[in-house]
């Protein structure tokens, strides 16, 4: 907007200035070459109506508030977000978004890792008391005082005892 102030406006070569540099020197020749006389007015014409938007558009350019410490904030962003697509090989601000997304998730992971390792370990020690708890009752269940075979091999030393008595 400021651009096109400046070229409606700006100084003595704008749009403005030039349209009545050539009006005026248009006007000089009417006297002596009566069909230029409608050029002239539409030139005119033309002169008034780019004076008007001109004027608007000067109008309009004051009534921004520039702020140059916040076109510094998004300048140093946008140039975060080019280097971060240069770092990342990716063309648009959507794929710095997924690649975003993607890193959370696997950061979310790590933190929550130690949880799940907690959880495993609870786990484990579960199974583990369980399995001593097993164990000793089939100890129990098995091992005989007397002679120190387990109830489940006793049939087969008394067959082994028959038949050595048997020989």
């Amino acid at each position: 907007m400021f651009d096109a102030d400046n070229l409606l406006s700006g100084d003595d070569r704008c749009i403005t200035q030039s349209c009545k540099t050539m009006l005026s020197r248009l006007s000089d020749i009417g006297d002596v070459y009566p069909a230029i006389r409608q050029v002239t007015e539409r030139i005119d014409s033309a002169y008034i109506e780019l004076k008007d938007i001109a004027r608007d558009i000067s109008n309009l350019a004051e009534s921004i508030d520039f702020d140059p410490a916040r076109l510094t904030m998004a300048n140093e962003r946008l140039d975060t977000i080019y280097t971060l697509q240069k770092k990342h090989h990716v063309e648009s601000v959507a794929e710095l978004i997924a690649i975003r997304d993607s890193l959370t998730a696997r950061l979310n992971d790590i933190t929550n890792s130690e949880d799940m390792l907690e959880d495993m370990r609870r786990q484990v020690e579960n199974m583990h008391r369980k399995q001593a708890g097993s164990s000793k009752a089939r100890d129990r269940a098995v091992a005989r005082p007397n002679d120190g075979i387990g109830y489940a091999q006793r049939p087969l030393r008394d067959k082994v005892r028959d038949k050595r008595a048997g020989c």
